[in-house]
């Protein structure tokens, strides 16, 4: 409990600084809602400060809420070693806006956003990340159309679905 509210006034003393719209607390999990256009400044932000040094991303993940006006949450999780604490950062977009792609701060966002990128099918959608590169991935290994070769994994992966 203590420790909670150190960490709370530590984050109400960073949002003077750094634009954060809102900051929730779960036992020991800290969650800030910042808005989207600012979503490369506040991950540089919380890598790089003395003070939390969260220098490892270990999830994004992308929610979507089919009846809410701002349709899709992505969600930033970090991880600080130093302080032995996480933060999750989440951000809130509507169906036809973008985000743009963490990984230029951190290069493992670049698997967590494709799959995003590629877990959302309609073409509208396929604009979540302005990332060229994912045009040009296709992440989706069930699409094969014929029974794959003997003794490849996809051929073991084959016999156990069936």
């Amino acid at each position: 409990m203590i420790k909670n509210k150190i960490i709370t006034e530590n984050f109400k003393n960073i949002s003077k600084i750094c634009p954060i719209k809102k900051i929730q607390c779960y036992n020991t999990e800290i969650t800030i809602i910042i808005q989207t256009k600012d979503i490369l400044k506040i991950l540089l932000f919380f890598k790089n400060h003395f003070l939390s040094q969260f220098k490892i991303l270990t999830c994004v993940s992308g929610v979507d809420y089919p009846k809410s006006h701002y349709r899709f949450s992505i969600v930033y999780d970090l991880l600080s070693i130093r302080y032995n604490s996480r933060l999750r950062i989440k951000i809130f977009t509507y169906e036809l806006g973008s985000v743009l792609s963490s990984t230029s701060i951190f290069a493992a966002a670049g698997w967590f956003e494709s799959e995003i990128w590629d877990m959302y099918g309609s073409a509208p959608l396929r604009l979540l990340f302005r990332y060229e590169l994912f045009s040009q991935v296709h992440l989706n290994t069930f699409s094969f159309s014929q029974e794959p070769s003997q003794g490849s994994s996809r051929s073991r992966l084959w016999k156990s679905i069936e």
